[in-house]
């Protein structure tokens, strides 16, 4: 299958075939490809989410000069958003197969049901689905007072 975004997110993991069937099973990932490596890594592996073609690469394989973010304590700079129809429902499924939670579904200010995972590879993932069109302005304001609560 040739991606269809031209920028396409690379994962590396701990435990590449692990983390194939975790995002096919839990979040409906197509796996498009796999290709092993030496000692049963994925050297490299292709699926899609939505209309998203991501690479995974096990941190051990050939050619791998990154970490996973197992590797280096839990930390890691990129956090996924994926639109979904049921923010609720998938949060559940990810807590359900693994995943820690970063923050249950609630109404977000900025007009999405959002929820806030970390996979059971250290992959930060947010799910969100929008409910209400919101102005920049009324944004500001709700983001504001949010703040002012204490919030997020």
């Amino acid at each position: 299958m040739q991606p269809t975004n031209k920028v396409m997110p690379h994962i590396i993991v701990s435990s590449g075939q692990e983390a194939l069937n975790w995002y096919r099973d839990v979040l409906g990932a197509e796996i498009t490809h796999v290709m092993p490596g030496p000692g049963g890594v994925v050297a490299h592996a292709g699926f899609v989410l939505g209309n998203t073609t991501f690479f995974l690469t096990d941190m051990t394989g050939p050619q791998t000069n990154t970490k996973s973010p197992s590797a280096l304590n839990g930390q890691t700079s990129v956090s996924f958003y994926a639109n979904v129809d049921d923010v609720d429902g998938l949060y559940t499924k990810a807590i359900k197969a693994g995943a820690k939670s970063v923050m249950e579904p609630q109404d977000a200010f900025w007009g999405d049901r959002w929820a806030n995972v970390i996979d059971p590879f250290g992959h930060n993932w947010q799910f969100g689905k929008n409910q209400e069109q919101v102005t920049p302005e009324e944004m500001n304001r709700r983001m504001t007072e949010m703040m002012s609560k204490g919030g997020m």
